[in-house]
């Protein structure tokens, strides 16, 4: 009979989860938590011996250690966790105050959040706050921007920096996978503030319809995957790097990390197609150019209508830097 490795106890539905052989109990105790907390990716593993979390986590790194599990199958599973985890937080919550990239890169605290409920009418920039709230998140506690140098401001530049690129990406995704045809931030909201305000003329409406369904048709006639969106971001951030005057540590961290995950996507197309999988490790690259494209489009959609409407706030977390 298994014996679990975070309570010790054996059972019958002793089964591999997340990386560690543990009985259903202590798998849903996990995902509990994880699932409680909004920012559960900060809690600090202290090795506590009566925490089921710490225990959890030390028999993972020693399954990692010991059981040579597939490397891309790990990364996948991290990834995967903490991108349904920012995607919980995105839908489930949200913020009506002003929030600043300070206070984002902080950590806004739990109480700030108010549950949202079928019902609820968002507004452009309570979903626009609430996404950059995520996303900084998910950046700031990935586990190459915490070993970026040991300059504490190059972790901080380089989420400032790559944020808005990496939010193109997952806009995009969210509304690939929701079967819409243009970029949306969620609940029908338009990427674009509100335009009724802005004189005719300013804009041309086929400049906007492209921005909107340029990426998102490309994620459309490529198929994207889960899986190959979630290595892809990472090599997009990575890449986003470039873009950041980080210390030559930093840089040269950032250029190996990229390599990890490039290798991590060929390694992950030509296990899918061992015949076409080079083609498609292409085919996926060429999305960051269509990222990179994109956000520059709304880098000058947003200084236009900053000239446009200069009377009108703009929270400052979604403020182009």
């Amino acid at each position: 009979m298994a014996i679990c490795q975070i309570c010790q106890k054996g059972g019958s539905n002793i089964l591999s989860r997340y990386g560690v052989l543990c009985c259903n109990a202590c798998q849903l105790t996990h995902r509990y938590h994880c699932g409680s907390s909004i920012m559960i990716i900060d809690r600090i593993y202290n090795q506590e011996p009566n925490c089921r979390y710490c225990r959890f986590k030390r028999n993972l790194e020693i399954a990692r250690i010991n059981d040579p599990i597939d490397p891309v199958t790990v990364m996948l599973d991290d990834l995967s966790a903490r991108h349904k985890h920012r995607e919980a937080v995105f839908h489930k919550y949200h913020i009506d105050r002003m929030v600043s990239i300070e206070e984002a890169l902080r950590g806004v605290q739990t109480k700030c959040f108010a549950k949202s409920n079928n019902d609820y009418k968002f507004t452009f920039d309570e979903r626009s706050t609430m996404n950059q709230i995520t996303v900084v998140g998910f950046l700031k506690n990935l586990d190459m921007v915490q070993r970026l140098g040991d300059d504490q401001r190059d972790s901080t530049k380089f989420v400032r920096g790559v944020r808005f690129r990496y939010a193109i990406l997952a806009t995009a995704f969210r509304s690939y996978e929701t079967k819409k045809g243009y970029l949306a931030i969620a609940n029908g909201i338009d990427i674009f503030p509100d335009l009724t305000k802005i004189p005719d003329g300013v804009f041309d409406p086929k400049f906007l319809d492209k921005i909107r369904c340029l990426l998102v048709a490309k994620l459309s006639e490529l198929k994207v995957t889960l899986n190959e969106f979630l290595i892809l971001s990472m090599i997009l951030i990575c890449a986003s790097g470039q873009h950041i005057d980080l210390s030559d540590n930093g840089k040269e961290f950032m250029r190996t990390q990229m390599n990890v995950y490039g290798a991590a996507l060929s390694q992950l197309c030509m296990r899918n197609d061992s015949k076409n999988g080079p083609v498609r490790f292409v085919e996926l690259l060429s999305v960051c150019q269509v990222v990179e494209t994109t956000y520059q489009h709304i880098e000058s959609f947003a200084q236009l209508f900053r000239m446009a409407v200069p009377v009108i706030p703009s929270r400052e977390l979604i403020k182009f830097e």
